[in-house]
C-alpha cells in the first residue's frame, strides 16, 4: 500500500477525516474466511499451530507460528517458520537448528519461543529481521533473573538468529510482544503486554533499542499478577509503569497488541480473551459437564479491530470480533488468533490467522488437555475495507474535514448492494455545494466497487479544483462508505 500523497486514502474509520455525520454509525466489516492454508502434519506440531507474524522480504513471505511440543522430552513452546511465494502454498524449510527426536531435520528456530517478528527497514543488512522474544542467556539461578524478561534477536535472512540484547527491562512480559520502527514517528515503539488486575497491552518508546531499559517496577507492582499455578520464579508484569494502548474489561481482556501501522493510521487485532469462570465458581458443582467450569484459566478467544490516529491510545470499533469463531467441525470454533501482517493482492488483501477447537487452556496439574485440532488459515478482507460508515437507519450523511485534491478523479470504496445508493457532492469553505459538483451534478453510485469513480454531469473529472481543499459530503441509502482518494 502507497503512502504516497497522490494516492493517500482517507478512511471513514479517521476521526481526522470525518467532521459531523447524521444517521450513520462506524462498524467493522468481517472479512471472508477462505479455509486452512497450513495443517498440523509434522510430529513437532503435536499439540497445537497458531501464527503470530508474517514478513515479506525479497519476493519470499515468511511465516512464524507457535507449536506447543507435549511428545518429546519436557512440554515446551517453540516457533517454527513457513515461507510461500504466493501466500497459498506454504512449504516448511529444513533449518538443521533444534534437534527433535535426535534429529534437526526440521523447520524450528532456535530462539526464544514467545516471540514477534518484523523487518527494521533502517537496520543494515546483516540485522535487517528484528525478533521480540525472551531473554535466553540469563539463567533462572543468576541474580536478578525474571521469568519471561524482553530481549532482541536479529537475523540477516529471517531464519538464523542471534540473542542481540540482554534483558530490556525487569518485567516478565509473557508472550507476543511487539517492537517496531515506526516510520511515522522517526523512531521505534513497543506494545509490551501488561496486567494491571487484567490482561493489557502497554505502550513504551525504548531511549536505546538495544541497551537496558531505564524503567523498574513501581512500588505499587506487587508481582505475580497472573503467575500460572505450576510457576517457579515470581513474576513482575507491567502494572502501571507505562500508559495501557489497547484495553478490554475483566472477563474481556487483551491478550496481545497485534498492531499495524497503515498510511498514517495504526490498526491493532488484540486476540480478546473471553474469560470462562472456572471451577473455582459455585456453578462448577452444578453443572459438572459444561466447559464454562472445567478448567482454570480457560475460555475463547477471537480478535477485535481496534483504531489509533497516534499510535498510542487505541479505541474498539463495533461490538463484533473482527473475525468471529467457526461451526460445527471447522478448526476456529473456540479460539481465532490473527497476524496483524496482511498481503496485499489488489482489490483483496490477504489475512491470516489461527484457528483451534478447543479454549485457552494448555495444562493442567495433574495432565494435559486432549491435542488441540487447529490450522493456520486464511481470510479475505476488500482494500482499505476494515470498517464501513453504514445508514443506520436507512438513511444518513457525512461531511469530511478539508482535503487537498491531489488528482482529477474522486473515487470511493463502497458498498450499495442491490438496493441501496450512495450520492456524492463537493463542498467550498463556507460549506455550501462548489459549482459544478453538487448532488444533482454527480451521478448516483450503485452496487458495490472498490474505488468506483465518481462522474459529474459538465464535468467528467475533478481537474479546475486540484490543489484546492473541499469538503466531501456522503449521502448514504441503505449503504456504507470504507474510504475515498484522489486518483
Amino acid at each position: 500500500m502507497s503512502d504516497s500523497q497522490s494516492t493517500r486514502s482517507f478512511y471513514m474509520m479517521d476521526s481526522r477525516v470525518v467532521d459531523s455525520s447524521e444517521g450513520v454509525r462506524l462498524d467493522v466489516c468481517q472479512p471472508a474466511k477462505a479455509g486452512p492454508v497450513l495443517s498440523q502434519q509434522t510430529p513437532w506440531e503435536s499439540h497445537y499451530m497458531t501464527p503470530h507474524s508474517l514478513v515479506h522480504f525479497d519476493g519470499e513471505y515468511l511465516l512464524y507460528y507457535l507449536v506447543y511440543i507435549v511428545n518429546d522430552g519436557p512440554h515446551r513452546m517453540a516457533t517454527c517458520l513457513a515461507t510461500s511465494r504466493d501466500g497459498l502454498f506454504w512449504e516448511r524449510p529444513e533449518l538443521g537448528q533444534v534437534e527433535y527426536a535426535s534429529s534437526k531435520a526440521n523447520n524450528i528456530i532456535a530462539v526464544s519461543n514467545t516471540v514477534t517478528v518484523a523487518v527494521d527497514p533502517i537496520a543494515p543488512a546483516e540485522r535487517r529481521f528484528l525478533m521480540t522474544g525472551t531473554d535466553s542467556r540469563t539463567k533462572p539461578d543468576a541474580p536478578g533473573y525474571v521469568k519471561e524478561s524482553l530481549a532482541l534477536h536479529t537475523s540477516p535472512d529471517g531464519r538464523v538468529w542471534t540473542q542481540a540484547s540482554p534483558a530490556l527491562c525487569g518485567f516478565s512480559c509473557d508472550s507476543t510482544n511487539q517492537i517496531l520502527y515506526d516510520s511515522a514517528k522517526g523512531k521505534y515503539v513497543a506494545y509490551l503486554r501488561a496486567f494491571p488486575g487484567r490482561r493489557a497491552v502497554a505502550y513504551y518508546e525504548p531511549p536505546s533499542l538495544f541497551e537496558p531499559w531505564p524503567i523498574s517496577p513501581a512500588e505499587s507492582n506487587k508481582g505475580e499478577v497472573h503467575a500460572t499455578i505450576d510457576s517457579q520464579h515470581r513474576s513482575i508484569y507491567i502494572v502501571d509503569e507505562m500508559p495501557i494502548a489497547i484495553d478490554g474489561s475483566d472477563t474481556h481482556q487483551v491478550y496481545n497488541p497485534g498492531v499495524v501501522p497503515m498510511q498514517g493510521l495504526y490498526l491493532a487485532f488484540p486476540h480478546i480473551f473471553r474469560i470462562f469462570p472456572g471451577p473455582q465458581h459455585p456453578d462448577a458443582t452444578r453443572f459438572s459437564d459444561s466447559e464454562l467450569y472445567e478448567y482454570w484459566n480457560d475460555g475463547m478467544v477471537a480478535p477485535r479491530l481496534y483504531v489509533s490516529e497516534d499510535g498510542i491510545s487505541f479505541r474498539p470499533i463495533g461490538e463484533s470480533p473482527y473475525i468471529d469463531l467457526g461451526l460445527g467441525n471447522d478448526l476456529d470454533t473456540r479460539q481465532v488468533r490473527m497476524v496483524p501482517e496482511m498481503i496485499d493482492r489488489g482489490d483483496e488483501i490477504w489475512q491470516y490467522y489461527g484457528g483451534q477447537q478447543t479454549g485457552h487452556r494448555l495444562a493442567l496439574a495433574d495432565g494435559i488437555r486432549p491435542r488441540k485440532k487447529s490450522a493456520v488459515m486464511r481470510a479475505v478482507q476488500r482494500r482499505d475495507g476494515f470498517v464501513g460508515m453504514e445508514a443506520s437507519c436507512g438513511s444518513g450523511n457525512v461531511v469530511t474535514t478539508p482535503v487537498k485534491c491531489t488528482g482529477e478523479n474522486l473515487c470511493v470504496n463502497y458498498d450499495a448492494g442491490a438496493w441501496g445508493e450512495v450520492r456524492v457532492e463537493l463542498l467550498g469553505g463556507d460549506g455550501s455545494p462548489v459549482h459544478g459538483y453538487s448532488l444533482s451534478d454527480g451521478a448516483t453510485l450503485v452496487g458495490n466497487e472498490v474505488y468506483g469513480q465518481v462522474q459529474w454531469a459538465d464535468r467528467r473529472d475533478m481537474g479546475p479544483l486540484v490543489g484546492r481543499e473541499v469538503r466531501v459530503r456522503f449521502c448514504l441509502e441503505t449503504a456504507k462508505v470504507f474510504s475515498f482518494k484522489f486518483e
